[in-house]
């Protein structure tokens, strides 16, 4: 999650809109942790691990 943050944030700064740095953080940090709370609910009931990757544009 804080990867996700950082990258989002860097972003932002390059962009000069530093003024959403903060907003942006708490939106990235939620869209996170749902994806991870809805990939473990989805999980196959076999008990094989999913795998997750970020990829930086």
């Amino acid at each position: 999650m804080a990867y996700a943050r950082s990258l989002a944030a860097a972003q932002l700064t390059r962009w000069g809109l530093d003024e959403l740095v903060f907003a942006t953080e708490i939106t990235v940090s939620k869209l996170v942790t749902n994806a991870c709370w809805l990939t473990w609910t989805l999980r196959p009931s076999s008990g094989t691990p999913l795998s997750a990757s970020t990829t930086a544009w």
